[in-house]
């Protein structure tokens, strides 16, 4: 109530007098504008503006003004009647002369605005001329429109067996009641189905849900009925038919054998044959072919049928093909064992089925490994023989129901030679190491028999000595002649062409000094030859 004009009257006497004034200005922040809505409801059949809401503001100074907003945007002040939309302002002064604003809103509310917000906002002036607001909380309405267009949609769109599906029927008007699903039978009745309102949905679906389905809705503002269908389609893919339906028993050499593969689905399929763990596909085609049946087609082969449009449909179905037949030779081989390598191991690899046993014409216990792939039985068999200079001739056989197979192995300590019945060793051999260990022997065999030479020497000069100083006395009777042949029998020197020693020079000389004839000597040498020593 100082918000007004002040005067200053001056007065002289006779001279007269003055006066000058003064304009205060008051200035009150009003409260925050409140809102309060009018129409909780409101529909767009309506032929006349609703009332929307009502804004207040109180205690301000001078009196405030109120705008109005929809959506952020300022709608335009109106304040004559119309059929769209005007406001209705009021102001109201206390007894403390404060304003109160208030302002009333109609508007004519269309289907585009049932998710609109709308607010007021305060204006008020502060001194200094600082302009100042304040916005109210937004409010929606609630607006009721009627349906125009309904839908029905399905969730997933591509389904197999098993699968799961949701229907959902919505409508774009806001008055619709209950939805009814239903499914068309062949016989053109209709079977009504449990769902909760506007969803329904079926659980593990099978080929016979496959149909027509419908969901059925009246608005309740303008009694239409509104209608829409959806066709359901449940992929599926049968279990997977083998011919033959089951194990395949085949011998080896069978020829142009055939595995088919089929599957019935709803659409068109794909197939791929593969075998025990290879990921590389056999064939593509429902028909798989062996032209030629060997050990190596032994194994399970798996049929996988699927529906390329439809991921995850999938079936396969899988037959173990079983291959007999004679036992094979996989592998031979031959080692020297031992320090002084008097020992041979010779070892037979046959593969057949069934498992084919090994047995060997030379004595002994062999040693037996197993190993069993793909249906198909190995087995290696080692047996270790003493090794001599004479020729072994020692066979192993593999045999079982379907037949035998034998291989021949000649043995000796210089030669070796595989027979034309079974299949040659290694390049060097028996034979071959025989010669080498011959060659790598001969330096050791000359020194044992100089250090022989060398003993018998120093035994036979002790002798002496204890003869001639008549320790011992020797008779006629006890003499011996160490120059007999017999005395030197065990002593052998094989010389080699790289020694270069010619056959008159190899003489032992006994313990008194006498050397043998050199005809004597090469007499002997020659029938070590003859012998093969």
């Amino acid at each position: 109530m100082d918000n007004r004009t002040f005067y200053c009257q001056v007065g002289a006497g006779l001279l007269g007098s003055s006066e000058g004034m003064s304009k205060l200005r008051v200035y009150a922040v009003p409260t925050m504008p409140n809102i309060q809505v009018k129409s909780v409801s409101a529909s767009v059949l309506a032929t006349d503006v609703s009332e929307i809401a009502e804004c207040t503001s109180r205690n301000g100074y001078p009196a405030p003004s109120i705008r109005w907003y929809k959506d952020r945007t300022p709608l335009k002040p109106v304040m004559k009647r119309n059929s769209k939309m005007y406001m209705v302002p009021q102001t109201t002064e206390t007894s403390n002369k404060y304003m109160t604003v208030s302002s009333t809103l109609y508007y004519k509310l269309r289907k585009q605005d049932k998710d609109s917000t709308f607010y007021c906002e305060v204006s008020y002036r502060l001194p200094g001329g600082i302009q100042k607001m304040m916005e109210s909380k937004p409010i929606n309405i609630s607006l009721t429109y009627p349906t125009e267009n309904m839908e029905l949609t399905m969730e997933p769109r591509l389904v197999k067996e098993d699968d799961a599906v949701t229907l959902k029927c919505s409508g774009d008007g806001s008055s619709l009641g209950e939805y009814s699903f239903f499914r068309l039978m062949d016989s053109g009745e209709e079977m009504g189905l449990t769902s909760e309102n506007d969803i329904l949905v079926i659980e593990r679906l099978t080929r016979n849900n496959t149909g027509v389905y419908i969901c059925r809705a009246m608005d309740m503002e303008t009694t239409n009925f509104f209608e829409k269908n959806i066709n359901l389609t449940v992929n599926y893919l049968d279990p997977v038919q083998l011919t033959p339906d089951r194990g395949l028993n085949l011998t080896r050499g069978d020829t142009d054998v055939k595995l088919q593969c089929n599957a019935f689905g709803s659409q068109k399929t794909s197939v791929v044959w593969r075998k025990d763990t290879e990921k590389s596909p056999l064939s593509t085609t429902n028909t798989l072919r062996l032209p030629q049946v060997g050990f190596e087609n032994a194994g399970t082969y798996t049929c996988e049928v699927s529906v390329p449009s439809v991921p995850g449909l999938v079936q396969s179905n899988s037959i173990s093909v079983v291959v007999q037949g004679a036992p094979e030779m996989v592998a031979n081989s031959t080692k020297i064992s031992g320090k002084e390598e008097k020992h041979v191991n010779l070892s037979c690899t046959f593969r057949g089925f069934p498992k084919p046993s090994i047995t060997w014409s030379a004595p002994g216990n062999p040693m037996m490994k197993m190993f069993q792939e793909d249906h198909v039985v190995t087995v290696v068999s080692e047996l270790v023989l003493p090794l001599t200079e004479e020729m072994q001739k020692v066979m192993c056989n593999g045999t079982n129901i379907q037949g035998s197979k034998s291989f021949l192995f000649d043995v000796a300590r210089k030669v070796m030679s595989p027979s034309a019945t079974g299949s040659p060793t290694d390049k060097d051999g028996i034979g071959m190491k025989g010669m080498r260990r011959k060659k790598s022997s001969g330096g050791v065999v000359i020194v044992a028999i100089i250090v022989c030479i060398l003993v018998l020497a120093i035994l036979g000069a002790v002798l002496y000595f204890l003869y001639k100083k008549g320790k011992i006395s020797c008779g006629r009777s006890g003499k011996q002649d160490i120059t007999h042949t017999d005395a030197h029998d065990n002593i052998v020197v094989e010389a080699k062409n790289e020694q270069k020693v010619p056959e008159e020079t190899v003489l032992l000389q006994g313990v008194n000094g006498e050397k043998r004839p050199p005809g004597d000597q090469g007499e002997e040498y020659a029938d070590l030859r003859s012998e093969g020593k």
